[in-house]
């Protein structure tokens, strides 16, 4: 199974992290290493409550 990043500025999504951060450096001027970032299914995610909000 493939992961797809979305951009946190806007909705491209990319294949791999090189993309993303590329992306985040030239359309949008952003450090990427600045930003807070996590995937779904990261370790550190808090487990889901089961209720949308």
């Amino acid at each position: 199974m493939t992961v797809v990043r979305q951009c946190p500025r806007c909705e491209l999504r990319f294949r791999d992290d090189a993309e993303l951060r590329a992306h985040l450096v030239d359309d949008h001027g952003v450090d990427p290493e600045s930003l807070e970032h996590r995937y779904r299914g990261d370790a550190d995610d808090p487990p889901s409550s089961g209720t949308a909000r």
